[in-house]
């Protein structure tokens, strides 16, 4: 019986098990075709695969990993549930390393409205803009990509612009923005469903965020309206994301993610 409950338990895990065998796959993969890029004597040598989080403490994942990659390394660092893996790494090395950067594994970005071009955007949805009468279609900014480093002390900025009426009320200010991601070699130029999706939303509260760093302009029709300004900042210098808002290159106001 206690054999059947392993083998039922194995099962149970085995969709999970595979999943985390193709990211890691995936990976090593683009670590090896960025040091060829690069011109890395040994491009193809990986050191280590470092398994962390709580599954990452899995003796069967473990012994997975390490069967479908029998040349590298894979270490389950003392306290798996911390990301910061540096000092419990040293120890199991056989020389010095330090962590400085992971690979990013999708590219990662936000939506927004552009000016649109008759030529490079035809056949795409438009909508125009309430002040200033422009047509605009709805494009996508990556700001990670697909195989970059990500380096532990690197800030990524998201500017956004959005307009105000004059008269606006404080829960105007309160912004929501949807961080997606892609999976695809080559990241999409729009916005597709199936393609890009949410990776989470950030909501961004610029209510105490005094009006004279909002830009005042004036409509076609002469209606006064404000623009704002602001950059949501991601940090990645722990291991764990922080999302910060920026105005005037000040951190103010609030930003929460929040993932489904």
């Amino acid at each position: 019986m206690a054999n059947e409950g392993s083998a039922d338990v194995k099962k149970i895990f085995q969709p999970l098990i595979t999943d985390i065998e193709r990211m890691v796959e995936d990976q090593v993969n683009l670590v090896r075709v960025k040091r060829l890029n690069e011109g890395h004597p040994k491009a193809n040598e990986i050191k280590a695969i470092f398994l962390v989080g709580g599954f990452g403490s899995s003796e069967y994942l473990k012994q997975c990993l390490q069967t479908a990659h029998p040349n590298i390394q894979v270490i389950q660092p003392t306290d798996a549930w911390s990301a910061i893996v540096k000092g419990a790494v040293l120890s199991q090395l056989p020389e010095e390393a330090a962590i400085t950067s992971t690979v990013s594994t999708k590219h990662y970005g936000v939506s927004a409205n552009a000016t649109y071009d008759e030529k490079e955007d035809a056949g795409q949805p438009t909508t125009i803009h309430k002040y200033n009468g422009k047509t605009r279609v709805e494009k996508m900014y990556w700001y990670i990509h697909r195989g970059e480093d990500m380096r532990r002390d690197q800030k990524i900025i998201f500017p956004f612009k959005r307009s105000l009426a004059d008269d606006y009320s404080p829960s105007k200010l309160i912004f929501s923005d949807d961080l997606l991601e892609c999976s695809l070699d080559q990241a999409v130029k729009y916005p597709k469903k199936g393609v890009t999706s949410t990776n989470c939303r950030m909501t961004a509260d610029l209510t105490s965020v005094s009006k004279h760093h909002f830009h005042r302009k004036t409509a076609l029709d002469g209606t006064p309206y404000y623009e704002v300004h602001y950059h949501l900042v991601i940090s990645t210098k722990t291991a764990i994301m922080k999302f910060s808002l920026e105005v005037d290159g000040e951190e103010m106001g609030s930003i929460e993610a929040s993932y489904e």
